[in-house]
């Protein structure tokens, strides 16, 4: 928790000084976390921190951290890299996901190659994104056996109602092939958040999370999600 801490502290005083940089953070506190695909590596409250790095020419990293209201290592405590590049039409990137025990080498990790299309359609006040993701999960333990591919399709959609308040929302369908030795199939997701201006600096945000398996993945189940959070752009 303090090497997360600590990089995140530097991220936000030192790069956007040393390089033409753009930093977004977020906290949020969920009931529940739910990954991507289904599964629920914590059924307990959880605090997640989302720090992303735009970068000149289209670059960007990511770092996010998840952990149990408790702080307890368990697989609710994870850690994620994220270096990519996209521009309006086509991103790629690579990703690894330190799971639980972070920063140890007894578990298994996933490293994730992306390809995702998304290109944008405006209307007044709302951006509609359809966009078609592919990702690899390649697992560092046992990778015959647990590594996965993952195909999506779906839409985004911001919506500017006011100059303070604006929802957004993301469906998709997304096919996993077995992460983990689990069973295979269609997976419905729907996110939706509301975020309202507070301060020029600062907005304050809600948000469902709503996951739903295919009847044949019984070894995954319907989930939702609640959050609350803030969250601020640097440098201000």
């Amino acid at each position: 928790m303090k090497t997360v801490a600590a990089l995140i502290v530097a991220i936000l005083f030192v790069l956007p000084m040393t390089v033409s940089a753009q930093v977004l953070v977020s906290t949020e506190v969920v009931s529940k976390y739910i990954a991507g695909a289904g599964f629920l590596p914590h059924d307990g409250t959880t605090t997640q921190v989302d720090v992303l790095i735009t970068l000149p020419k289209g670059f960007f990293f990511g770092l996010w951290f998840s952990s149990g209201f408790d702080f307890k290592p368990n697989f609710g405590r994870e850690v994620d890299y994220t270096l990519g590049w996209q521009n309006e039409v086509v991103g790629t990137g690579l990703a690894f996901y330190d799971l639980n025990d972070i920063f140890g080498t007894q578990g298994a990790d996933i490293v994730l190659p992306y390809l995702e299309l998304h290109p944008s359609f405006m209307r007044v006040d709302q951006t509609f994104t359809p966009f078609v993701r592919a990702e690899y999960n390649l697992c560092t333990r046992s990778m015959s056996k647990n590594s996965s591919l993952d195909l999506s399709v779906g839409m985004k959609q911001s919506w500017q109602i006011s100059e303070r308040f604006s929802v957004n929302q993301r469906i998709r369908l997304l096919y996993d092939d077995g992460l983990f030795g689990s069973r295979s199939g269609f997976i419905t997701r729907w996110d939706i958040g509301a975020s309202a201006q507070v301060t020029r600096q600062v907005n304050l945000n809600l948000s469902v999370k709503n996951s739903i398996p295919s009847r044949s993945m019984t070894d995954r189940q319907n989930l939702t999600s609640f959050g609350v959070g803030v969250s601020s752009s640097f440098p201000w």
